[in-house]
């Protein structure tokens, strides 16, 4: 089993990019998704069951889980709090990192009943969020 697993959900392209490759160069499996619609799929891979020999079976993809998550606030088509609740189902053991360009005050009134880990104000240094996985 691969440790330090990260799915990495944002949709600025160049901030995706960039995370991605300091989070690999840190030894980091990545993950990315771009946008609302691979959002929902990687959801559904997880959620939806799969047919093996015309049976069907719930996939168990628990070695494959993602040690963390993290996440852009706002996606667009994506309704964030319904996400996080998604994403709470399919990787119960997951931690979850928010990130945002607006001010977290306004995202904890908005996130309260959600569970997260850690939120990270845009823009932010990578290297203080890799500290944040360690």
């Amino acid at each position: 089993m691969i440790k330090n697993r990260v799915l990495l959900i944002e949709d600025d392209k160049p901030v995706l990019d960039t995370l991605k490759e300091i989070l690999e160069q840190k030894g980091f499996h990545v993950t990315c998704i771009s946008d609302a619609a691979g959002a929902h799929e990687q959801i559904d891979s997880f959620t939806k069951p799969k047919k093996f020999d015309s049976v069907m079976h719930f996939e168990e993809n628990s070695n494959l889980a993602p040690d963390w998550i993290i996440m852009d606030y706002e996606i667009s088509g994506l309704n964030t709090i319904h996400y996080l609740d998604q994403i709470r189902e399919a990787y119960p053991k997951s931690k979850i990192i928010i990130s945002s360009g607006y001010p977290e005050t306004e995202i904890e009134k908005e996130l309260e009943l959600s569970t997260f880990e850690k939120f990270v104000s845009k823009p932010f240094n990578p290297m203080d969020l890799i500290r944040n996985l360690n």
